[in-house]
């Protein structure tokens, strides 16, 4: 058995979004860092957000997963006034997705695994 080492654990970060529009483009990025031994990738925020609002772009990325085996194993949290974990509103708070662990006006931590889960990853 292979050993695993510190780069078979790390993701990597690209600005998705800015190839989102443009499937060729998008696989031509994945290619790009699979020629250079990087099978794992970070969701940026922008592009959490465009997933949350296409189910299209949901399956495109499922299937470039799959086609190209890669894995989008991490989501950077989304920040600013929508989506702060700290939202003083809980109704709010509950419409992103993640499940409280903190009391309202408090710090939070949302789980991650809830935005996978509605992404259906």
């Amino acid at each position: 058995m292979r050993e695993i080492t510190l780069h078979d654990r790390l993701s990597f970060n690209y600005p998705w979004t800015t190839l989102s529009d443009d499937p060729q483009a998008f696989r031509a990025a994945v290619r790009e860092f699979l020629d250079n031994g990087v099978r794992r990738f970070v969701i940026d925020p922008c592009f959490t957000e465009q997933l949350i609002r296409s189910r299209e772009k949901v399956d495109f990325l499922r299937k470039v997963c799959k086609k190209m085996e890669v894995e989008f194993c991490s989501v950077h949290g989304m920040f600013g006034d929508d989506y702060d974990l700290d939202i003083p509103v809980l109704q709010r708070r509950r419409k992103l997705g993640g499940k409280l662990l903190a009391p309202p006006g408090g710090y939070s931590i949302w789980r991650l695994t809830d935005t996978f889960r509605y992404l259906g990853f």
